[in-house]
């Protein structure tokens, strides 16, 4: 057997790491090893020694316990003196192992990648290590307030920490960092939102967001009792508050909104409008393509794609010819039904020559009056036939919505036309000699409705007219995402769903915020009105916020310790979501200290995870199970050194889960007296619970155990699923064992070992999870704790 240290202490006069390489028994790698033809000093004393144990007095959750024993190198002949002025702390140290006599280069595993505590000289130089976790008792939130007022805070918040929300915290109470603005904070980074706001338990109603805090504050409140700047974890209240301001708020989000474009157009059967987003609509018929290239022209000189109202490139620049005859656009044909209404309406404005706009429905169809004439720069109807009732509506930036209803007379089918003419008195589809005049035109549209149903780049739907609105995002199966929208409503009522499943319906006016679990890469996300709504819908957001252990795991350790993603085995984090995909929450709000590995353990307490440094210097994440079927590593009793059966906890029998944590619990005094019943209990109660009991096992076993452990899951259905999940665990008989055997590589607590042995009804063969590991640097062995 041979051991190999490669150690990289700071050499601060060569301004570099310096490499160091021992061994015990003297080693030369070949010109072809990585390191290539280094002499492995003998100079390895005392091997290192190592205890690993997942979990600690039967509580599986949280962080595993790996204690590193001293390494020693002889110097009983002083040549490394010199090495006690190299800077050790933090540095990298790594040891490999071979079972061989004479092995070679290739032979050699790593047997732990860890950092250097300290070093102390003498003739025993002594080098004790510590795991790549000693960097997580630095504190989770690296910023403070300077409380020198606005954004830097109170004077009273200086030198606090700013908050910060990982995962979802229900009922926290937000710090208030500027009284002058009433804003308050719950992070200090892009975050997911806020699902509602109270003040002193009774709900406010939320506005729109904003990009920047500059925004949010110039922002007019109107009815609003908040607005929002989600991407600073920031809410401003509108109106002095009664406080406490509490509220269910989201953490840190990743990446920027999914949405193509927050405004929702419509369109019919293979047209498609709004960036992305579909209307599917009963009274739909027709919608434009894009009129540069869909809709059929007459006397047109060009027609090219403008910026339009909203800058979206939506719209149509149209320039008139100047021959003698009509200067047109027409639709594609569209079939009607004789009897019913039908709305032409398109938005328009003048660029040049002071042009005037004429809608206007085939005479076959709808008869030789169905038409009205729009002046586009002074924004008065013109003249129109007598059946038709035509509107113009001013939208701001000298666009003006222009609607023509009128009935469909005879059963037919006809195009819909848009026609420039040089006044608005003109006639019916006029013939003249053209002058170059140029018009913007955007969003036309044909519904069988005596309105139509979209205006403003946005979705407005007035009462009779039913429909939904939809856009596909791309979205990650598994990850949690935020959906969220800014309503405005005067009737009826709209309903939010995402793929089949409903979220949220809105009644009243007002910003929703509503969560959602990815099925798959693509997500359906659509607005439904009913046929009694009347109002819009703007600025539609979707975000990826993170709300599993796995992700903010690896999110807390990121916070200011340098470490990355490639700090964390590879997989781990990917398979612990995958094991553990409820939702977690933690809320810190700066007035103590948290480091990051108490942050890590709390998260880890709901989905009873664990989270350990494994042999290579990475951070490991897992959860206790029953052992697999397949074993990583088997020993049969030759391979057995000693084996002892150890006490197994008393089986389990009721399991209770706290879960959903209001941070926040309110007393009567700080509860407005208008709330009553189950609401004002709710306010005041901090945890919810769900229990499982088996009485199977409590008629087994008659001192079999209950067990009560609040955690961090938020939600009811996942907090049921883990209290049977760890009854059906703990509540089986199991045994437990130590064993020793030859030291391995690579094997380490959290995985599945088999064992077969002529003692204790182990003859057929049985898995064991390895619970705890021992590592004896003298004699090469491994004890192990297996339970199972």
């Amino acid at each position: 057997m041979a051991w190999l240290v490669r150690a990289e202490p700071w050499d601060a006069a060569a301004g570099a790491v310096r490499p160091l390489y021992y061994s015990d028994v003297g080693f030369l790698s070949k010109p072809t090893d990585t390191p290539g033809d280094v002499y492995w000093d003998r100079r390895i004393g005392v091997g290192l020694s190592m205890q690993a144990r997942l979990f600690a007095d039967g509580q599986a959750g949280g962080e595993g316990d790996v204690d590193y024993g001293d390494l020693t190198l002889e110097n009983g002949d002083g040549a490394l003196d010199a090495l006690a002025d190299l800077d050790w702390d933090g540095r990298l140290l790594e040891v490999r192992f071979s079972a061989k006599d004479a092995p070679v280069w290739a032979d050699f595993a790593v047997a732990v990648s860890g950092t250097v505590e300290s070093l102390t000289p003498g003739d025993e130089l002594t080098i004790k290590l510590r795991s790549l976790k000693a960097l997580l008792d630095d504190p989770l939130q690296p910023l403070r307030y300077a409380g020198t007022g606005g954004a830097e805070g109170l004077e009273t918040l200086k030198d606090r920490r700013r908050p910060m929300t990982l995962g979802i915290a229900r009922q926290a109470e937000l710090v208030v960092e500027d009284t002058a603005n009433l804003v308050v904070a719950w992070d200090n980074a892009a975050c997911g939102g806020i699902l509602n706001l109270k003040d002193k338990g009774g709900p406010l109603v939320a506005g729109p967001d904003y990009p920047t805090r500059e925004a949010m504050l110039a922002a007019p409140m109107g009815a609003y009792g908040y607005v929002t700047c989600d991407v600073l974890g920031k809410a401003r209240i509108g109106a002095q508050p009664f406080w406490p301001i509490t509220g269910d708020v989201l953490g840190r989000s990743r990446g920027g909104n999914l949405v193509a474009n927050g405004r929702l157009g419509q369109s019919a059967a293979g047209w498609t409008l709004g960036g992305g987003w579909s209307w599917t609509s009963p009274a739909l018929l027709a919608s434009d393509s894009p009129l540069e290239s869909g809709w059929a022209p007459t006397g047109i000189a060009s027609r090219v794609a403008a910026p339009g109202l909203y800058g979206d490139g939506r719209a149509c620049l149209v320039t008139e010819s100047t021959a003698t005859g009509q200067h047109t656009l027409a639709s594609a044909a569209v079939s009607f039904a004789a009897g019913t209404q039908t709305t032409l309406q398109v938005k328009a404005r003048a660029v040049a020559g002071a042009p005037c706009l004429q809608l206007l429905y085939g005479g076959s169809t709808h008869g030789s009056n169905a038409w009205a004439n729009f002046d586009l720069a002074s924004g008065a109807l013109g003249s129109k036939g007598t059946a038709a009732t035509a509107a113009i509506t001013a939208l701001g930036g000298g666009v003006y919505l222009c609607t023509l209803a009128a009935p469909v007379t005879a059963a037919g089918s006809n195009p819909a036309y848009a026609i420039l003419v040089p006044t608005a008195a003109a006639a019916r589809s006029p013939s003249y000699a053209g002058a170059g005049r140029q018009l913007e035109l955007q969003d036309v549209q044909l519904e069988a409705a005596a309105t139509a149903s979209e205006y403003g780049g946005r979705l407005v739907s007035a009462a009779g007219i039913a429909g939904t609105a939809s856009q596909a995002v791309a979205t990650v199966a598994g990850r949690l995402y935020a959906a969220k929208v800014m309503v405005t409503r005067s009737a009826g009522s709209l309903a939010l769903q995402v793929g089949s499943t409903a979220l949220a319906t809105a009644v009243a006016s007002g910003r929703l915020v509503q969560i959602f679990r990815a099925t798959g890469s693509s997500t359906t996300v659509a607005f439904s009105a009913d046929s009694a709504f009347a109002g819009s819908v703007d600025d539609v957001q979707v975000v990826e916020w993170l709300g599993r252990f796995g992700d903010l795991a690896q999110l807390a350790v990121g916070q200011s310790t340098g470490l990355t993603a490639g700090d964390f085995a590879a997989g781990t984090v990917d398979s612990m979501n995958a094991v553990a995909p409820q939702r977690v929450g933690l809320w810190y709000d700066g007035s103590g200290e948290m480091t990051i590995r108490q942050a890590i353990d709390q998260l880890a307490t709901g989905p009873g995870a664990w989270w350990i440094c494994d042999d290579a210097r990475r951070i490991l994440l897992g959860r206790l199970e029953p052992p697999a079927a397949t074993p990583d590593f088997e020993f049969d009793e030759h391979a057995i050194h000693e084996i002892l059966p150890r006490e197994v906890a008393r089986r389990l029998k009721l399991q209770t889960i706290g879960y959903g944590r209001r941070w926040r619990p309110l007393n009567d005094s700080e509860i407005l007296a208008t709330i009553l019943g189950a609401e004002r209990e709710a306010l005041r109660t901090e945890w919810l619970t769900e229990a499982y009991a088996d009485a199977t096992v409590a008629a087994q076993s008659l001192l079999a155990r209950e067990e009560r452990i609040d955690g961090s899951l938020d939600d009811k259905a996942d907090a049921a699923g883990e209290a049977q999940r760890r009854v059906a665990m703990h509540g089986a008989r199991r045994k437990m064992f130590e064993i020793t055997v030859d030291f391995i590589a690579g094997l380490r607590v959290g995985m599945t070992v088999g064992i077969s042995h002529s003692r204790y009804g182990l003859a057929a063969g049985r898995n064991f999870v390895v619970t705890e590991l021992d590592r004896d640097a003298e004699s090469d062995t491994l004890s192990l704790i297996l339970w199972g």
